[in-house]
């Protein structure tokens, strides 16, 4: 089944997801609570390469205002 287009979607689908929970999950360990506004940017985010991008700027972040500048 992953080897058909359907699975490879589906397969992307749970990789996004994964990282978006991943990304949530460390900004809530590094800043306290998730903020409205910065938890529905991140879910919004479908692009693999704009949440690695994401997981760089965390790691660089400060505060949980320059991650809102990130996104």
């Amino acid at each position: 089944m992953l080897d058909t287009p359907i699975g490879q979607e589906i397969l992307q689908m749970g990789v996004k997801k994964g990282i978006q929970h991943t990304l949530l999950k460390q900004v809530a360990t590094r800043f306290g609570k998730v903020p409205e506004d910065p938890r529905q940017k991140i879910v919004a985010i479908k692009n693999t390469r704009e949440l690695d991008r994401l997981a760089v700027a965390l790691m660089n972040t400060r505060s949980l205002a320059e991650l809102k500048k990130a996104l």
